[in-house]
């Protein structure tokens, strides 16, 4: 490996494959002051749950924080987006705008 490039830090919650995405979700997250708690497959797709945990609960369906539900993502890496919901039972049908994850 040439000197002036650092080993990659191997993905935690995503394949290989994804791992600018993981980096730059994981960057996005602490932005908003959480971190992810977990995440799963979706049914045999490779389309992920990313459950965040921490002190951000802001629902964009809402337009603020939730006194005490978590947000969610859904992500499909292959297509490189992702969208926001919460846990919260007036929120259950919501689902944000869809984001690119611009890499």
């Amino acid at each position: 490996m040439p000197t002036n490039q650092l080993p990659q830090r191997p993905t935690k919650y995503f394949p290989a494959e994804y791992a600018d995405i993981e980096r730059i979700l994981v960057n996005i997250i602490r932005g908003m002051g959480g971190r992810i708690e977990n995440v799963s497959t979706i049914g045999t797709s490779k389309r992920y749950k990313v459950n965040i945990c921490g002190s951000n609960r802001y629902c964009e369906n809402i337009k603020r924080h939730h006194k005490k539900s978590q947000i969610y993502f859904f992500v499909n890496p292959a297509k490189k987006i992702y969208y926001q919901k919460c846990y919260h039972p007036t929120c259950s049908g919501f689902r944000s705008s869809r984001k690119r994850i611009i890499l």
